[in-house]
């Protein structure tokens, strides 16, 4: 059942674009079912006012939630310039499929098994890796996911160590294997549709 979050007029005008959506459940076999899929509509690029959360013991807020559009995607005009790739549309930029399938830093730090869903944070360059995502993640059950929030920084820290540290000893796996990626998941919700309630 969709919950109203007060997302306003913040919603882009654009729909889910269903060809991103099956490339998402293809290519990363990432779960996105009706129920999700009607949420996002919903709050499609929207910044909710029902949007605080608890995570780790401390109070968060959500700051917008992501697009599933990508850049076949036919959007309405007018173009809506990012303020940082000024060529591309915004809403292009702050989009599921980019964070996860785009050049970036945040797609290289984002590790196996996350599909982030919102930003913790409005007005920030989301692909660089230093903005906390809420993902969805796959990592125990690809069936059932549940809701963590991704910590950018540590995570996008432990990606150029991990970098640095294969250039040395040219063992990848090994190297790979000994980074605490669970170390940068702060849990927040067993399911997806517990995460929507919980919202205050």
């Amino acid at each position: 059942m969709t919950r109203d979050l007060h997302c306003g007029d913040t919603i882009v005008p654009d729909s889910i674009d269903e060809r991103v959506v099956a490339n998402l459940r293809r290519r990363r076999r990432f779960t996105l079912n009706d129920d999700f899929l009607e949420q996002m509509a919903a709050c499609h690029g929207g910044r909710p006012q029902i949007k605080t959360f608890m995570a780790g013991g401390d109070e968060w807020r959500i700051g917008q939630f992501l697009t599933l559009l990508d850049s076949d995607s036919p959007l309405v005009l007018p173009f809506r310039p990012h303020f940082d790739h000024c060529q591309r549309d915004e809403r292009v930029i702050e989009s599921i499929f980019h964070l996860v399938e785009g050049d970036n830093s945040t797609s290289r730090a984002l590790f196996e098994g996350l599909m982030p869903f919102a930003s913790t944070a409005t007005g920030m360059c989301l692909d660089r890796a230093y903005v906390n995502l809420l993902c969805l993640s796959h990592r125990q059950s690809s069936v059932e996911p549940t809701v963590v929030m991704w910590l950018a920084e540590q995570a996008n820290e432990a990606y150029m160590d991990w970098e640095d540290a294969f250039e040395v000893d040219d063992e990848e796996e090994n190297v790979f294997q000994s980074v605490p990626w669970g170390t940068f998941l702060v849990p927040v919700a067993d399911s997806f549709a517990d995460f929507i309630k919980s919202l205050r």
